[in-house]
């Protein structure tokens, strides 16, 4: 049998079957209807060739060629398929901005609470000193009019009179007090007068390098700061026969024209009791913050996972099920179902690559009549 081919006049519109061998080596055929000329494929014109399926005779079904695997294209493997990239755009980007706007929020919560903590801490010691420094003052002033009104009052009973002890000897908030100790006169010794414990007095300050440890140097400046007449002030730290470590602040003011110092001491932990307080409130609550930061971040990545792997796998299957479609199309099936209801741009595809199946068949079947005629 002879080797047929349609050829397609742009003129008249008309389609004509030629023998293949009456076209080699021409660039333009004349046109059986209208007599113009049709340009070959090769010349310059648009005419064009039209071929039938191939099959072994007309109105035979074409041979079915193999169709790309899913996730390949004719030629090439996919490197990242529309999953793959709705993973990255809709969830990995996601989670990684949540990630970092949840971290900078938690971060931003810890330093707050730093700043909370070392802020409060700061003005409790501020108004601790003023405190201290008032009492000192006022305790001074009133151990300088007690002397001179008892000249003859002997520094060594100066714990023993019920009547300076109780201007000398002062509390300070809840567990501090207030203190005499001398200047040095005719020695070189710094000795405490009047004091809460008994067994301390008399004694020169030097000699309390064995209990305050570590803590001594500072005390120490404490105590010979008011060499130049100023008041000194400071922190300190001391070891108790239980081998407990403590910190105290004091403040030291001379008593006017005498060789006396008062000191007022109060422990740290006293002051700074309720700032604890309120730092371990403080840090349960942003731990509870934290913990539920955490779980609500969890909970909207895993239901951002969801949502993106449920309409992921809608998306590319109703894509998926039209590309066999086509491809179906594309070997000469005509009668491939074309089964995706989507009321969206996929459902648009849809109904377009199922009217491009209909005009397919409508030119099939034209063709063939022409052929039979």
């Amino acid at each position: 049998m002879a080797d047929k081919k349609q050829i397609s006049c742009e003129s008249c519109g008309k389609t004509h079957e030629m023998d293949s061998a009456d076209l080699l080596g021409k660039k333009a055929v004349a046109c059986p209807e209208c007599q113009k000329d049709i340009p070959l494929p090769g010349s310059s014109g648009s005419g064009q060739i039209l071929e039938p399926p191939a099959g072994d005779a007309v109105g035979e079904k074409p041979a079915r060629r193999a169709r790309p695997q899913a996730g390949e294209t004719e030629g090439q493997k996919r490197l990242l398929g529309l999953r793959g990239k709705m993973a990255i755009l809709f969830l990995l980007i996601p989670i990684l901005l949540m990630i970092v706007a949840g971290g900078f929020y938690l971060w931003q919560l810890g330093r707050m609470v730093s700043v909370f903590s070392d802020s409060s801490s700061e003005i409790v010691n501020r108004l601790t000193g003023d405190l201290n420094s008032q009492y000192s003052r006022q305790v001074a002033l009133q151990v300088k009019r007690h002397l001179d009104d008892n000249p003859f009052l002997r520094r060594d009973h100066f714990n023993t009179n019920h009547d300076f002890k109780l201007l000398a000897v002062q509390k300070v908030g809840m567990t501090g007090y207030t203190a005499i100790y001398s200047s040095p006169e005719f020695d070189d010794s710094w000795r405490i007068w009047a004091h809460v414990d008994p067994e301390v007095i008399g004694v020169d300050m030097r000699d309390l390098r064995s209990k305050y440890g570590a803590g001594f140097d500072d005390f120490w400046n404490i105590v010979t700061g008011v060499a130049d007449g100023s008041s000194s002030s400071g922190t300190y730290a001391w070891t108790d026969q239980d081998g407990v470590e403590h910190s105290n602040y004091a403040v030291a003011t001379p008593v006017e024209d005498t060789p006396y110092v008062v000191m007022a001491v109060t422990p740290t932990a006293e002051f700074l009791r309720d700032v604890k307080r309120l730092e371990t409130r403080t840090g349960k609550v942003a731990s509870r913050t934290r913990v539920i930061i955490g779980f609500i971040l969890g909970l909207t990545i895993l239901l951002i996972g969801a949502i993106v792997a449920f309409y992921g796998a809608q998306i590319t299957g109703k894509l998926r099920s039209l590309t066999e479609a086509a491809d179906r199309i594309s070997t000469g099936e005509m009668d491939a179902e074309i089964d995706v209801k989507s009321d969206d741009e996929i459902g648009d595809l849809a109904a377009a690559i199922g009217r491009m199946q209909d005009s397919i068949r409508i030119s099939i079947e034209r063709l063939r009549r022409r052929r039979n005629k």
